[in-house]
């Protein structure tokens, strides 16, 4: 998993936490599940297997999910389908980047989570300090990350 360093003045105050420092307690929810319930959560991934285990682990912490979306029109479609608690998303769709979501649901105060095997450095300067979890995915990690950025 790639800890971010500070957190970006690009992104709302509420999501300017110290993930890193949220992620220093992963190891004790681990087997342990966030509260997530009554969550709206996007998934965004068009890795097939990976979405579906999103999605599980997402439910088993009473999440409710929204799509999941493998492209970024889908992405667009379902976020537009009512509020959002938060995101998981894929940073490469195939052939497209999933940063003109992520733009968007920063702009609607959303908190999201990049899954990716891109590194950092490849990141557009204003998600270099996004929180992150790296492929291959631990889902208790993605799980509990976001539910640290949702409750902040």
């Amino acid at each position: 998993m790639t800890m971010p360093h500070e957190p970006s003045s690009h992104f709302p105050a509420q999501h300017r936490t110290n993930v890193a420092g949220a992620l220093s307690a992963a190891p004790a929810w681990r087997g342990l599940l966030p509260d997530l319930k009554d969550r709206r959560i996007l998934v965004v991934e068009d890795e097939y297997m990976l979405m579906m285990d999103l999605e599980e682990a997402l439910r088993a912490a009473g999440a409710s999910v929204a799509g999941p979306a493998a492209c970024l029109s889908d992405a667009f479609d379902v976020a537009g389908r009512g509020p959002l608690d938060g995101a998981i998303l894929d940073v490469r769709l195939g052939e497209e980047d999933v940063f003109p979501l992520a733009d968007h649901l920063r702009g609607r105060d959303v908190a999201f989570l990049l899954v990716t095997a891109v590194d950092r450095g490849d990141l557009p300067p204003r998600y270099v300090d996004a929180p992150r979890c790296a492929k291959p995915v631990d889902m208790d990690t993605a799980v509990a990350t976001l539910a640290a950025l949702i409750a902040t």
